[in-house]
């Protein structure tokens, strides 16, 4: 049910850092309720894994993040293609007919694809968070490779929306430190 505008503040930050940012409006986000019952989550990623292919033709180094439905579509594009890190805060609205294919993702995720990922990952998580358990986060933090770089921050004062949350700009800091960390180590 988000649309970009969610995730534009941190686009802006990381670009005012020196990054080129791209965000993708999904298939049936960020406008009705109609439009988002007529796709599922093959769509949804779909549009995230043409843009990413887009983004690694043209970019030596890319960085995926996602928010809510979309930090699971981050994780299936760190399985899938050669990304350099990813980063998934969670958070899940959903009308019901759309939830079956949500729930497909999530299972593909839980039950394979974390344990593909051999890239370092960061989860951000709201303590107070009231759609999604904390425990979501330690789970998926849980399943990812020690070995290739994992981290799990915790946020005590946000709700969902960690983009646009009291936090966001604790939010912001630790996605860009975490991205520069692979640019000061490529020297």
């Amino acid at each position: 049910t988000g649309a970009p505008s969610e995730m534009r503040p941190l686009g802006d930050y990381l670009h005012a850092l020196g990054y080129t940012v791209s965000c993708v409006r999904l298939p049936g986000h960020g406008t009705s309720i109609k439009d988002l019952e007529a796709t599922t989550a093959t769509d949804w990623y779909g549009a995230a894994e043409a843009e990413c292919l887009e983004l690694l033709a043209r970019f030596d180094s890319v960085y995926v993040a996602g928010l809510s439905m979309g930090g699971l579509l981050a994780m299936k594009l760190a399985a899938k293609l050669p990304v350099k890190k990813a980063v998934s805060y969670t958070h899940l609205t959903l009308p019901t007919k759309p939830l079956m294919s949500l729930f497909k993702l999530l299972n593909e995720c839980k039950n394979k694809l974390l344990a593909e990922i051999k890239i370092p990952c960061l989860v951000l998580q709201s303590k107070t968070e009231h759609t999604v358990q904390p425990r979501s986060a330690e789970y998926i933090y849980n399943k990812l490779t020690a070995a290739a770089g994992r981290r799990l921050v915790w946020f005590e004062h946000s709700g969902h929306i960690l983009t646009l949350d009291r936090e966001h700009e604790a939010v912001f800091k630790e996605i860009a430190d975490f991205f520069a960390e692979e640019k000061d180590n490529e020297g």
